[in-house]
C-alpha cells in the first residue's frame, strides 16, 4: 500500500521528501523488494533529498531479507561517504547479512567499526549475536596446545 501510494504521489507530481522516501524503502523492506529500495534510493541522491540512518537501515534490512548481502554490505560502506551515521540497528542488519553469505570476515570488518555503546546496543536490542557463527573456531589450536 505504502509503495502503491508513493507512486501515486509521483505520478501526481507531488514533491518527494526524506519523509515519502522512508516510508516507501521501509515498506520496501517489509516487502522483501530489495531491488525497488535500492531504486528509491538513487531517486533520493538524483533529486537532492537527504538521507538518513533509517532509510539507510530499511535498505541494508531489505537486501539481507533477501540473502543479498553484498549489496547490503556497499549500502553500509556507502553510508560514510553519504555522512550518514550507523547505529545498533544498522550494524546488526549488515552483520545479519553478511553472516547469512557466510561472510565471515567481513563481519569481523564492520564489527571493528562500532563503538562499545553500538555493541552493547546491539546485544541489548536486535539479538544479532545469537545467529553470528564464528568464521573459524578460535579455541581447537588453543586447546591442543594445553594439553
Amino acid at each position: 500500500a505504502a509503495l502503491r501510494l508513493f507512486s501515486i504521489m509521483v505520478q501526481s507530481k507531488v514533491e518527494s521528501n526524506t519523509i515519502t522516501f522512508s516510508a516507501a524503502i521501509s515498506a520496501c523492506d517489509k516487502s522483501g523488494k530489495w531491488d525497488v529500495a535500492l531504486q528509491l534510493l538513487r531517486s533520493m541522491a538524483q533529486g537532492k533529498v537527504e538521507s538518513s540512518t533509517n532509510i539507510f537501515t530499511a535498505a541494508i534490512s531489505a537486501c539481507e531479507k533477501c540473502g543479498e548481502w553484498e549489496k547490503a554490505f556497499l549500502l553500509f560502506s556507502a553510508m560514510a561517504q553519504n555522512k550518514v551515521g550507523a547505529d545498533a540497528i544498522t550494524f546488526g542488519a549488515a552483520i545479519r547479512a553478511c553472516e547469512s553469505g557466510h561472510q565471515g570476515g567481513i563481519v569481523l570488518q564492520i564489527c571493528s567499526a562500532m563503538s562499545f555503546e553500538k555493541w552493547r546496543d546491539l546485544a541489548a536490542t536486535s539479538g544479532a549475536f545469537r545467529k553470528l557463527r564464528p568464521p573459524v573456531d578460535l579455541t581447537t589450536p588453543y586447546l591442543a596446545s594445553v594439553h
